[in-house]
């Protein structure tokens, strides 16, 4: 008897996340669900960046204390972490998997690196991957641009605010 477990579920769904992602790439402009299909994967999309940017932020936080231990041990430097392809995230209709391009991916996580690493500005972080963001948004074929990385704007502007009470 042959049982499927967890993981078969987890690569259905995410095959079909990519699968979702590569239909909007063909559907035809002139379809009256493609704008609603568009949306629906910028949105996803949107939400996936934001999680590889904290990822990156994470991975490389830990990255950086595992290579000190490994210096102090005398042992050779790990191999550096990268972005993973397929997130989970949730709406109203529950939990499901996304997914955008490896070479999104790679970029977004190495600005997400810079940003922990202070090798870069919140700023600056914030306007390198809307720039990533909007070639991907371009590449589905949204006519509008999603703002990606609410939550650092959000405390950007906070932290102007209180710098400008002082």
């Amino acid at each position: 008897m042959l049982f499927f477990g967890k993981n078969s579920v987890a690569n259905k769904a995410k095959a079909q996340a990519k699968a979702d992602y590569e239909k909007v790439l063909k559907l035809d402009p002139k379809s009256p669900n493609a704008r609603a299909l568009r949306s629906k994967q910028a949105l996803r999309a949107r939400n996936h960046i934001d999680q590889v940017f904290i990822e990156a932020a994470l991975k490389t936080e830990a990255f950086l204390e595992l290579c000190q231990q490994e210096l102090v041990a005398g042992r050779p430097r790990p191999e550096a972490p990268g972005p993973t392809t397929f997130h989970i995230t949730s709406s109203n209709m529950g939990k499901f998997y996304t997914y955008i391009p490896s070479d999104f991916a790679n970029e977004i996580f190495a600005i997400g690196s810079l940003y922990q690493t202070t090798e870069v500005s919140g700023q600056e972080a914030v306007d390198k991957v809307q720039a990533v963001a909007d070639r991907l948004f371009e590449e589905i074929g949204l006519e509008t641009n999603l703002n990606t990385l609410q939550f650092l704007r959000d405390e950007l502007d906070v932290d102007a605010l209180s710098t400008d009470d002082m």
